[in-house]
């Protein structure tokens, strides 16, 4: 699979491109578009490489390409580059011009498969240094263990030393498991070459276990979660690899069948908030849960609209790796008091668009949604956090933002020893969301989910 990133503003031209370049390559494709070469440049710098870079020479009054080149240059990024139109900057070593692209536009896809032949394959694994992280549910369906797993540990040098805590060959029971989250305890460390192959195991256990006909609920959920999991992390690692895309789908439709199903439906938020999992899959499932009860119950609610919504409630922070500090902000103020680190600051600031390119990468996802994505903080461009819904965002994200404000406000007053109370929660939602049509969704929900 080939990844090219278009940065283009001209539509109906992305749309002839996308056509032309797919007809034309002796290669498979995934092309990813965006009109920001900011959002290009955080994408490149945080997510994953992509193997050919086709950008416009200026958008709106922006010089596009020569912002993208220096970032090529300056960094010794050795991606290829198309240019659409003239230019007149100092251009990467590997890179072409196309004086007049909208009427040469076969020089265009010309040049893209030559570039795509000759490009070696690259190794998408992030360079995160000798060891990196896995979440704590990867090890539920281990039962003896592929590699050594290590603590992350601060030294007096205040820089970070990685312990073995536990050796290849072991096994893994439940009850570790739950000492581990007594402990405090929510990943563990790996080393970075053996990363993939204990990946493709933990994919095909987990695959496994989601078909078994004999798990209860809790143990269906649970097994939902580690794909979850998986997806949300590894993504941005490897790229939508076959068996994370194989994994996708199916989780998301025992999801659906879960939340919608008669009986199931009345007890799936006791179920959830009972369970010891992370907060990150919670919100995740209390989203989809509550889109469905607000499309299910409306006249102009279908199929399709919920299969984008369920997408939506699991993909909306791939850019994030499930980094459950990154994922519970969600105003500007609070990203600049909880988040010392620029990079990291950058990262969530723009983090809805990037999220939005992630997903572009999954062959079957719907159309639609890369947009909801990109807009579910309320802002059309997919940056910062809107205090104020934007008029221009679409209906399918304001159910999706209302839905999420919900899922948030739940799990921060949920007591196990106490009956949630359902008016205060919902005076709340009313009292965030002061536009009508938002207002009209609260009422909805207020009226058809059981909590």
């Amino acid at each position: 699979m080939k990844r090219i990133l278009v940065i283009e503003d001209n539509e109906k031209y992305v749309k002839v491109l996308d056509k032309a370049l797919h007809s034309n390559s002796s290669s498979s494709l995934r092309i990813i578009t965006t009109s920001s070469v900011l959002h290009s440049i955080e994408y490149l710098k945080q997510i994953s490489a992509v193997d050919l870079v086709i950008v416009k020479n200026r958008i709106d009054n922006q010089a596009t390409a020569s912002e993208m080149a220096a970032y090529m240059i300056r960094e010794g990024r050795a991606i290829p580059m198309i240019v659409l139109g003239p230019v007149d900057c100092n251009l990467p070593a590997i890179c072409s011009v196309v004086a007049d692209p909208y009427t040469n536009w076969k020089d265009v896809v010309g040049g893209a498969d030559k570039f795509l032949q000759s490009a070696p394959t690259i190794n998408r694994n992030k360079d995160g240094g000798k060891y990196s992280r896995i979440p704590l549910p990867y090890l539920c369906n281990t039962d003896k263990l592929s590699c050594d797993l290590y603590l992350k540990i601060r030294n007096k040098d205040n820089k970070y030393d990685y312990l073995k805590r536990i050796s290849e060959g072991e096994n893994i029971l439940g009850g570790d498991i739950k000492e581990f989250q007594r402990m405090g305890l929510n990943s563990f460390y790996l080393d970075d070459k053996v990363r993939r192959l204990f990946i493709n195991k933990t994919i095909n256990e987990t695959a496994n276990k989601m078909e078994d006909a004999n798990s209860n609920i809790t143990d269906l959920l649970g097994n939902l979660e580690i794909a979850y999991h998986l997806i949300t992390v590894e993504v941005c690692r490897f790229g939508f690899i076959d068996n994370l895309t194989d994994l996708l789908g199916p989780m998301i439709q025992y999801l659906e069948r879960i939340i919608t199903h008669e009986k199931l439906r009345t007890q799936f938020v006791k179920i959830l908030l009972a369970m010891d999992s992370s907060d990150t899959f919670k919100q995740a499932a209390l989203t989809h849960f509550a889109c469905a009860a607000m499309v299910n119950a409306s006249e102009w609610g279908n199929a399709s609209q919920l299969e984008k919504l369920s997408h939506v409630s699991y993909m909306h922070d791939l850019a994030l790796e499930n980094d459950l500090q990154l994922t519970s902000i969600t105003e500007d103020q609070q990203l600049t008091e909880t988040i010392e680190s620029k990079s990291k600051r950058d990262l969530v600031h723009q983090h809805a668009a990037l999220s939005s390119m992630v997903a572009q990468q999954y062959s079957k996802l719907p159309f639609g949604v890369a947009r909801i994505i990109r807009e579910h903080h309320g802002s059309p461009t997919g940056e910062g956090f809107m205090l104020a819904l934007d008029e221009n965002i679409s209906a399918l994200a304001i159910v999706f933002i209302v839905a999420e404000k919900f899922s948030l406000e739940l799990l921060d007053c949920h007591d196990p020893c106490v009956e949630t109370d359902r008016d205060q929660l919902f005076q709340q939602l009313y009292d965030y969301f002061p536009q009508k049509a938002a207002q009209n969704l609260v009422h909805n929900l207020n009226e058809n989910i059981t909590i």
